[in-house]
């Protein structure tokens, strides 16, 4: 059982942690502080290193700096006295639940779990490995690929990339049809 130091511990957020959300700060909102308009080629970004692409082209492609340039700007950005920041208000619709009734009560509730999971966190390659392998196991190549491929590019254990490649490498075998 933990004790109250231990949980006060590991409820701090670690280097790492503070080091992503201000690079990710920077990226969103660096703009309003005189960067460059970096925050117009994170999508893009993204979709390279979902490709396959190395992070360091990807950010070289994406964003048209080099990961050096992009540290030093970094390292000025958390240097500012203040950060800018931005206001926005977003309505999402949620998708409708799939049909899920031709499947034993187990694979629903997994199906379920695995959408609603992904709703709050679809930026975790492991949500996205089991979503992909729900997808996977009932007949959706193509959900299954995407989930799957964003599973294998950004799982940072190469224990669970494997793993989504061999879904992946499932999907494309005859007996997956």
């Amino acid at each position: 059982m933990p004790t109250s130091s231990t949980v006060a511990l590991t409820s701090i957020p670690t280097a790492g942690h503070l080091h992503a959300w201000l690079l990710v700060h920077m990226l969103q909102l660096g703009h309003l502080a005189g960067l460059p308009a970096f925050h117009t080629g994170v999508r893009q970004l993204l979709e390279l290193i979902d490709a396959g692409e190395p992070a360091a082209t990807a950010v070289e492609k994406a964003l048209g700096v080099d990961v050096a340039s992009l540290q030093r700007l970094l390292k000025t950005y958390r240097r500012r006295r203040s950060l800018p920041t931005q206001t926005l208000a977003v309505h999402i619709e949620p998708e409708p639940p799939p049909i899920v009734d031709c499947l034993a009560p187990r694979d629903a509730a997994y199906m379920l779990a695995s959408q609603v999971a992904h709703e709050r966190a679809p930026w975790m390659p492991r949500v996205n490995l089991f979503l992909g392998e729900a997808y996977r196991y009932i007949g959706d190549k193509d959900r299954a690929r995407a989930h799957l491929s964003q599973a294998m590019h950004w799982h940072f254990s190469k224990r669970w990339r494997d793993r989504a490649a061999s879904s992946l490498s499932q999907l494309d075998s005859p007996q997956s049809d």
